[in-house]
């Protein structure tokens, strides 16, 4: 796996484990997925000048059987999904999640899709305040091995 996105998680899978925000281990998102990720081409990252992963973002149309449990507003056309977006803690939080999530919009846009869809862990407040800041609605509750995570929308028409 390219070692600047192992050791973003590694940065991000602690300090989200120090705030009590039981998302990702040891077992989600392994090094298998990551690699899957970078080889699909579907991972993309916020480097600094200096080289560091600031932000990683992976962008496809794969979704989790779970979500077919949620009220979803916006069915029409392509749906874009969001998975493993994370900051590494080490960088100014809210301008790079401003980044990564204009860039994810960006993406959606140009490559004609017509809402994005995404979940995070019901802990994960500073991540569901970026999604309320930025016109995402909240539509419901998914089950994961580490329990509820919120489903997020957002339309791009």
């Amino acid at each position: 796996v390219n070692h600047l996105a192992q050791e973003a998680f590694d940065t991000v899978v602690l300090d989200m484990q120090q705030k009590q925000i039981d998302q990702w281990d040891d077992e989600y998102p392994d090094r298998s997925v990551l690699e899957t990720d970078l080889a699909e081409g579907r991972a993309f990252g916020l480097v600094d000048s200096g080289g560091r992963l600031g932000g990683y973002i992976v962008l496809d149309e794969i979704e989790a059987p779970q979500y077919r449990e949620v009220a979803w507003t916006c069915s029409e056309g392509k749906i874009l999904r969001i998975h493993r977006f994370c900051i590494d803690p080490m960088f100014p939080a809210n301008k790079n999640y401003d980044i990564l999530i204009t860039f994810a919009e960006r993406y959606a846009k140009d490559n004609g899709y017509a809402s994005i869809r995404l979940d995070t862990s019901r802990k994960n407040k500073p991540f569901q305040y970026m999604l309320d800041r930025n016109d995402y609605a909240y539509r419901g509750i998914v089950n994961f091995r580490k329990g509820e995570f919120w489903c997020y929308e957002k339309s791009l028409s």
